[in-house]
């Protein structure tokens, strides 16, 4: 993992599954993501402006 900091490589994994965790179990209860994915915000920006280009701002 990413940091400036020295962390304890284990608690920071097991720290990032809970939420993890917690995440899925959250969006899971409202109906909006069932398994784990690797879909990035960016590929999902990306496929949002494609199917709706009016989204895009003017240049």
């Amino acid at each position: 993992m990413r940091s400036l900091l020295d962390h304890d490589q284990q608690v920071m994994r097991r720290e990032m599954e809970h939420i993890d965790r917690w995440r899925l179990s959250y969006l899971s209860e409202r109906g909006l993501a069932t398994e784990r994915t690797f879909y990035s915000k960016r590929r999902f920006l990306r496929d949002t402006l494609t199917a709706r280009p009016e989204l895009l701002l003017d240049r």
